[in-house]
């Protein structure tokens, strides 16, 4: 589903930001406003920014985000709207072509063991029932006190054109590294394309245009972000992230959309 962190962000960033076409980047309901739509992300917004302790109780951000959006103060127009995106021919058709055999996404992911890198090699990509399949090995490798440890596995999903959304689940028995005390997760997220300018750069300076964003949904994991593009960062985790809680990341996430609140209000204003 796009009822996510990632998929209200992408939401978000379609409001600030016009389409290249010059129209809007996502057509609000008719009786859905920009004001009525940004009060109620702002309620929402309030209502994650908790304390770490009150992030553990639910064992992950997402889950208390599902929670706060079903049982929180009133969202009926955030969830028209982000409807109305996920059914957008323009929001889909940016979806195709973002996958290719033998590309490789890099970037990392958080659980209790802290920043994670990892890459996914595309191995195969089809079509099934209207959508995309993708298979491809994870790698993910991370330094340790006394060693650093490695492993690799392969994931498969589909990608949904309905808000863009990318599940990928471990093949069982697939492991071709398997440290020990580690076991295989899959990503659920959003695939988008990242706005590039003349000088290649992207919307926010990066240059690489594809990014896949979203969740780890295993107790004691949280977030992940992969980028993928002729450029794609080779970024590792700071020493302070990776000495990182869990429950970190999700703090940053509720700050992150925040700030996009903030962005949209100036673009609206």
């Amino acid at each position: 589903t796009s009822r996510s962190v990632e998929g209200l962000k992408q939401l978000l960033r379609a409001l600030a930001n016009p389409h290249p076409d010059g129209g809007a980047s996502v057509q609000l309901p008719a009786h859905v406003s920009r004001l009525q739509l940004l009060d109620e992300a702002e309620e929402l917004l309030k209502e994650l920014d908790v304390p770490d302790e009150e992030v553990l109780k639910y064992g992950h951000f997402e889950q208390l985000f599902a929670y706060k959006w079903d049982w929180g103060s009133p969202v009926d127009n955030l969830e028209a709207a982000l409807e109305a995106w996920r059914l957008d021919r323009r929001v889909q058709e940016e979806a195709a072509g973002i996958f290719t055999v033998g590309q490789v996404w890099k970037g990392s992911y958080f659980c209790t063991q802290g920043a994670t890198s990892f890459t996914l090699d595309i191995l195969e990509v089809g079509q099934a029932q209207g959508q995309i399949t993708i298979k491809a090995d994870l790698t993910f490798w991370i330094k340790m006190k006394q060693d650093d440890v490695k492993g690799r596995y392969v994931v498969s999903g589909s990608l949904d054109p309905a808000g863009r959304v990318l599940a990928l689940e471990p093949v069982p028995g697939s492991w071709k590294d398997k440290p020990s005390n580690f076991v295989m997760v899959g990503l659920t997220g959003v695939v988008s394309r990242r706005r590039v300018s003349g000088d290649g750069a992207g919307a926010d300076g990066g240059r690489a245009p594809f990014r896949y964003a979203g969740s780890v949904l295993i107790f004691g994991c949280d977030s992940f972000e992969l980028l993928s593009g002729a450029e794609a960062a080779e970024e590792k985790p700071s020493t302070k992230a990776a000495a990182s809680s869990v429950e970190q990341p999700s703090t940053e996430t509720a700050e992150t959309s925040a700030a996009e609140v903030a962005q949209s209000k100036g673009a609206v204003a």
